[in-house]
């Protein structure tokens, strides 16, 4: 089918502000199921790394429009400020395309990432117009639990600054730069604190704004300075009116079905996993409960549309791209006609599993009826004195271990759900480099005698203790292979405050895994007190690492006794 390309199309806000999208659309007259993604990374990138193609898209029959954001590339409105207008901004911008003439009145909205969120956000805001969602790998709160930045309130500082150098900073630089020569300075200077990583380093945090304010110079606007979400984002400190702004417990509004899709190794993972049970349990309509999907490979942030077969160390075969799931369509393609069953005149229910899962180890797509998957067991997996990990609990008398965590010298990151410069390799990586470290405790099964089979949930619960007041605690769960390799699957992060020296239980959120452990590997979990620049790191001395220049040594326990029984708790399904 042939397509006709608009380029730069005025749309105009409830404000009176204008937005510009390219839009994609059948040559041929006709009233079309519409797509529409809103884009902080400018409309002119949108076939990489979106998984719709919109000419792809376009010659299939449906019309796909492209939107920058207000405040953004080629759209006005004046600043942009992350999420605060993209509510009304898209209800506003799904309502002007159902009216278009190309439109048969029926808008769906997808993305990746921003644009993901984007999507949730209209939907939230309920245009009447919208019939279908299809966000990929998208956030869930920025707000009161700050699910987005943190994990446990210790912030993800690696993407926090990382996001802020190449989404913000150097768009900033771009817009505001006061000529050629400026430009290429002010460029040369964030490309050398970028390559040498430098500001990772600097302390307090909150002094990270000021040097990365200089690098960038003044805003069009001082009121409103280009980096003000960093700072609030690091100190905690959002503007009221952003406080106000809901949506992690407001899934009930959206009244359309989800097509979701999330990485094992995705730093939304935990985050994709709960907007799909917050819409299957939701109090919304019987229909978005029933249709919503979800999709979880192996991908990590932005590539779950890619034809790559690889993530960190480990290659997942051919059937595990984005361009080929489970040897059939592609995840573009299987959005694309999804799409078009539920924006037809009269759509039906998809049929089919609600959840297709990507299992590690096996390398299969595996169809789910639900998630968490109900036929999965809790098994505790006990931290045994002397490294040993099993499913019996230890002895009354087993003794504890302990390690002394040095903020000044972190355990260093090593793969996981990373959004970080190229030097810090996101996915499965072999975790030998930082197995001898002395803050690192290990904890190995014997060989496997079987497969075991885990998909799900993945948690762990630690009896420990600190001599400082506050302090972080870290936990990895990896498969061993025959060859000794190390892969981390998931992970997450605690932060505690106790008093000195008292035996503390800490809950550990790893997000979840789909993995078969084989016979003849190992299961093996890691705890240590930092993963660093993935993470802040905590001071050891209570105060906020936001603010805090002054870093001591803690000495650290882990109990793992009878009463005391420290374990991982993985959800066994075969």
């Amino acid at each position: 089918m042939d397509i006709v390309i608009e380029r730069d199309r005025p749309i105009v806000m409830r404000d009176g502000a204008t937005l510009r999208a390219d839009i994609f659309r059948p040559a041929a007259d006709g009233r079309y199921p519409t797509l529409l993604q809103r884009t902080a990374y400018s409309k002119e990138a949108v076939r990489n790394p979106a998984p719709i193609d919109p000419i792809y898209a376009a010659s299939e029959g449906v019309v796909v429009i492209v939107q920058d954001v207000r405040g953004k590339f080629t759209s006005d409105g004046g600043s942009w400020y992350m999420f605060r207008d993209e509510f009304d901004d898209g209800y506003d911008s799904v309502e002007w395309a159902a009216a278009q003439p190309f439109s048969n009145g029926h808008v769906g909205l997808y993305g990746i990432s921003y644009m993901a969120n984007t999507s949730w956000q209209a939907a939230i805001a309920a245009p009447p117009s919208l019939g279908a969602i299809a966000p990929t790998q998208a956030p869930i709160d920025y707000v009161d639990d700050w699910k987005w930045l943190t994990r446990d309130d210790v912030l993800k500082w690696g993407l926090t600054l990382n996001w802020t150098l190449s989404s913000i900073a150097e768009a900033e630089v771009r817009k505001h730069a006061a000529g050629a020569d400026d430009l290429r300075t002010r460029l040369e200077q964030l490309a050398e604190v970028v390559d040498s990583g430098s500001l990772f380093w600097k302390t307090p945090l909150v002094g990270v704004a000021d040097a990365l304010q200089e690098i960038v110079g003044p805003g069009s606007d001082a009121s409103d300075p280009p980096l003000a979400f960093f700072r609030d984002v690091v100190t905690r400190t959002l503007p009221k009116p952003w406080h106000g702004l809901p949506f992690a417990r407001t899934h009930e509004r959206v009244r359309v079905p989800a097509l979701i899709t999330a990485g094992w190794y995705d730093v939304i993972l935990g985050h994709d996993l709960d907007h799909f049970q917050r819409m299957r349990r939701s109090a919304g309509t019987e229909e978005a409960r029933e249709q919503t999907r979800m999709v979880i490979g192996h991908w990590a942030h932005g590539a779950a549309s890619l034809l790559q077969t690889w993530t960190g160390d480990v290659d997942f075969g051919r059937r595990s791209s984005g361009g080929s799931i489970d040897m059939g369509i592609g995840l573009g393609v299987m959005q694309v006609d999804w799409f078009k069953q539920q924006l037809g005149d009269g759509a039906a229910v998809g049929d089919g599993p609600r959840v297709k899962v990507f299992v590690q180890g096996v390398n299969r797509w595996q169809d789910e009826d639900d998630w968490p998957i109900p036929r999965a067991k809790s098994t505790n997996w006990y931290l045994r004195a002397g490294g040993g990990l099993s499913t019996d609990a230890g002895g009354a008398d087993d003794p504890y271990a302990t390690f002394v965590f040095d903020p000044r010298d972190p355990c260093p990151t090593v793969g996981g759900d990373l959004v970080k410069p190229p030097m810090y390799r996101p996915g499965p990586i072999d975790q030998g480099p930082i197995l001898d470290r002395r803050d690192v405790l290990v904890y190995t099964t014997e060989p496997l005698a079987h497969d075991v089979e885990v998909i799900g949930p993945v948690t762990a619960t630690l009896h420990v203790a600190t001599s400082g007041p506050s302090t972080d605690w870290t936990v990895k769960l990896c498969d061993v292979d025959p060859d000794g390799r190390t892969i981390n699957l998931c992970d997450g992060v605690a932060r505690m405050t106790a008093a000195p020296g008292a035996v503390t239980e800490v809950h550990v959120d790893m997000w979840a895994t789909g993995v078969v452990f084989q016979a003849g590997h190992r299961i093996r979990v890691l705890v240590s007190s930092s993963d660093f620049p993935r993470y802040e790191r905590n001071p050891n001395t209570g105060q906020t690492p936001w603010e805090a220049a002054v870093f001591e040594p803690a000495l650290q326990r882990v109990f793992c006794d009878g009463t005391r029984a420290s374990c991982v708790v993985l959800p066994v399904t075969g």
